[in-house]
C-alpha cells in the first residue's frame, strides 16, 4: 500500500456531487416556500418603509446560521480531539529509540531450514557479520521487530496465580531475541537482567516480560524468579527480567502484555536484524548489511533494509493523513460559521438602519449600538454552540477507538472550542456593528 499516493475515486466524486446538489435543492426550497404565498400588504409596507424588515426571513436565516455553527462546533471538537490525540501519541515514548537503527527483515524457507539448529546457526552467523561491519555500534535480532511485518501472540499462565477459566486464557505478544537486542534498541531494563550467551539451547528456559505484564500478575511482588507457562507446548520459563513496554504496531496503541525469550532457545524462521549505526544516515550501510546476510546464505531473499524511523512513519501515515484532513475541515467549518454570522448581522444592520438612527437621535451612545449588534451575534452563536456541544457529546463517543491519551468527552476540548467560537462570533459581528454605530441619524431618518 502506498500511503503517499491518492487516486481519484469516481464513486466518491459522484456521491459528493449528489450531496452538493441535494443540499442546494433543500436549502433552495426554504426561501421558495417562504415566498410562495406573499402577504401583499406586508410587502407594500416594506417597500414604503413602514416595516423594519422581513422578520420571518431573518428568523429563518438565523436558524440556518445557528445550525451551521452547531455543525461547525461538532467538526471542530472532533478535529481538536484527533489533533490532541495525535500530538500525545507522537510525543509519547515508544519504549525504544528508533533513531540511527537499520532494520533488515528475512523469512527463512521452511524446507531449507526445517531443523531449529540450522535457523539458530543462520541467525548467529549473520549477527556476527553485521556486528563486525564498520560503523555498526551494536546488532541484535528478533523474531518480530516493532512496526515490522512479523509478530506472534501466545497464551500465558502465571504459576502460583489463579488459573484462567476455560475460554478466558490471557495472551501476550511473543518475541525471541538475541542477547544484544535490548541494548541495540535501547529498551530500558526495570528489574533483573537481560539475556546472556549462557541462556543457550539445552539450558533451562528463561523469559523477560514487559512492565504491563509484570503489573498484571505481580503488582505487589517481585516478578523476577517467578515462573510463566506459555504456548501450545506449555513451556515453563523462569522470569529473569522486566523491561519497559514497547509499542509494536501503532503509536496510539495502549500498553500490551509482552514477553521475550532467548533466540538461542527458541529459534525462529522469521527474523528482523537491527543494527545501531554511528553515522547520522544509517541507509548508507544498507548494501553492506544485505551483503552480510548473503554471505551466510547467498539464496536468502531480504524483504527490506530500511531505517526503523521509516517503518514507524509508514505505519502512522494514515493517522497523519486523517488528522490533516480533519484540521482542514475544522478550519473551513469555523470560516463558514463566521461568514454566516457576518452575513446575518450585516443584513440585520441594513434592515434596522432606521431604528439605529432613532436610537442615536434620542441620545444613545455609539458604543451602546455596537454592544447591541455584537451581543445579538454572540447570542446567535451561543445557540449554535449549545446545540453543537450537546450533539458532540453523543457523537464523539464513536471516536474513542481512534483516540490516544484523551477522552472523547474531554472538558478542556469542549470548553476551548466553545470559547473560540464565541470569539469568532464577536469578531464576525464587529464589522456590521461598526457600520451601525456610524449611522447618521438625520440621513437614516430622511432615507426612511
Amino acid at each position: 500500500v502506498n500511503y503517499g499516493r491518492v487516486n481519484l475515486d469516481f464513486t466518491t466524486l459522484g456521491f459528493t456531487l449528489g450531496v452538493a446538489l441535494l443540499c442546494g435543492l433543500v436549502f433552495g426550497l426554504a426561501p421558495a416556500f417562504e415566498n410562495s404565498g406573499p402577504d401583499l400588504t406586508s410587502a407594500l409596507k416594506e417597500a414604503s418603509g413602514q416595516a423594519s424588515g422581513a422578520r420571518r426571513g431573518l428568523r429563518l436565516r438565523k436558524i440556518f446560521v445557528a445550525g451551521e455553527i452547531a455543525l461547525a462546533v461538532i467538526v471542530l471538537i472532533a478535529t481538536t480531539l484527533l489533533v490532541r490525540s495525535f500530538v500525545i501519541s507522537v510525543r509519547s515514548s515508544m519504549g525504544f529509540q528508533a533513531a540511527n537503527v537499520l532494520v533488515a527483515q528475512v523469512s527463512l524457507p521452511p524446507a531449507k531450514y526445517a531443523q531449529d539448529a540450522l535457523a539458530r546457526n543462520f541467525a548467529e552467523a549473520t549477527l556476527d557479520r553485521i556486528g563486525a561491519l564498520p560503523g555498526v555500534v551494536s546488532a541484535g535480532a528478533a523474531s518480530g521487530v516493532p512496526f515490522g511485518g512479523f509478530g506472534q501472540v501466545v497464551e500465558i499462565e502465571a504459576i502460583g496465580k489463579p488459573a484462567p477459566q476455560p475460554g478466558e486464557a490471557l495472551g501476550a505478544r511473543f518475541s525471541a531475541v538475541s542477547p544484544d537486542y535490548f541494548s541495540t534498541m535501547r529498551i530500558g531494563l526495570i528489574k533483573g537482567r537481560f539475556f546472556t550467551p549462557a541462556d543457550a539451547s539445552g539450558n533451562a528456559p528463561v523469559a523477560i516480560i514487559s512492565q504491563t505484564l509484570a503489573r498484571q500478575f505481580w503488582q505487589n511482588e517481585d516478578p523476577v524468579g517467578q515462573k510463566l507457562r506459555f504456548g501450545s507446548a506449555h513451556t515453563l520459563a523462569t522470569i529473569v527480567g522486566v523491561v519497559n513496554d514497547v509499542k509494536m504496531y501503532q503509536l496510539r496503541a495502549r500498553p500490551e502484555r509482552q514477553m521475550y525469550v532467548p533466540l538461542a532457545q527458541f529459534p525462529s524462521k522469521t527474523l528482523g536484524f537491527v543494527a545501531r549505526i554511528a553515522a547520522s544516515d544509517p541507509t548508507a550501510l544498507a548494501p553492506a548489511i544485505r551483503s552480510a546476510i548473503w554471505a551466510v546464505d547467498s539464496d536468502q531473499p531480504v524483504s527490506s533494509v530500511e531505517p526503523m524511523e521509516t517503518l514507524v512513519a509508514v505505519v502512522d501515515t494514515p493517522n497523519r493523513v486523517v488528522t490533516k484532513i480533519m484540521v482542514y475541515f475544522g478550519l473551513l467549518a469555523m470560516l463558514l460559521g463566521a461568514i454566516g454570522i457576518y452575513g446575518v448581522m450585516s443584513q440585520l444592520v441594513a434592515q434596522r438602519t432606521h431604528e439605529m438612527g432613532i436610537r442615536l437621535a434620542l441620545g444613545a451612545e455609539p458604543g451602546d449600538v455596537m454592544r447591541l449588534i455584537v451581543g445579538q451575534g454572540i447570542k446567535l452563536a451561543f445557540m449554535g454552540i449549545a446545540v453543537g456541544v450537546l450533539l458532540a457529546l453523543a457523537l464523539t463517543r464513536s471516536l474513542a477507538i481512534l483516540l490516544y491519551g484523551v477522552r472523547p468527552d474531554d472538558p478542556l476540548t469542549f470548553a476551548g472550542v466553545a470559547i473560540l467560537f464565541a470569539i469568532v462570533a464577536a469578531a464576525a459581528a464587529y464589522a456590521p456593528a461598526r457600520r451601525a454605530m456610524r449611522v447618521d441619524p438625520v440621513t437614516a431618518l430622511r432615507s426612511e
